[in-house]
């Protein structure tokens, strides 16, 4: 009888944690992180992922942190393993950073993103750098060291 009640209770722990994994690998959407201008900043989990739009027609990486700051990176295609430039006035292919306590977004004016891996399950890692002007054109930002890595597609 005793053996029959530890067993039960090693399968009721393993299930357990079975299921913990199989949470977190659900809720692990992928990091994207950079340096902007020289500071540090990653996204958090739950809110990177990308997906297909309607306006502009292509793919959009987003990546949300929890300092209100957000990072787009929008491909003018479905993601394919590749590099693909930056330039100033480009709608189908460019990278935002917004800093929204600041109201201040700016969009690139150059740089890159490169699409490394697509795993068996989609799942997209790359690097990317730019530099971005603010709407008014007076104000720049330094994206470098940029990297995303397991950013799951959006359903």
């Amino acid at each position: 009888m005793k053996k029959t009640v530890l067993f039960g209770m090693l399968l009721s722990t393993l299930l357990i944690f079975n299921n913990c994994t199989k949470v977190n690998s659900i809720l692990n959407t992928g990091t994207v992180q950079c340096k902007v201008d020289g500071t540090s900043w990653k996204s958090i989990s739950p809110t990177t992922y990308y997906g297909s739009i309607a306006a502009p027609v292509g793919t959009t990486i987003t990546a949300l942190a929890t300092d209100t700051k957000e990072m787009i990176i929008h491909l003018p295609s479905l993601v394919a393993i590749g590099t693909y430039t930056f330039t100033a006035g480009n709608t189908d292919l460019f990278a935002t950073w917004a800093d929204t306590p600041k109201s201040k977004t700016y969009t690139s004016i150059d740089g890159l993103v490169q699409i490394t891996e697509i795993d068996a399950d989609g799942k997209i890692s790359g690097n990317f750098h730019f530099t971005g002007k603010d709407d008014a054109g007076t104000v720049t930002v330094s994206i470098t060291e940029g990297t995303f890595s397991k950013v799951v597609k959006k359903i």
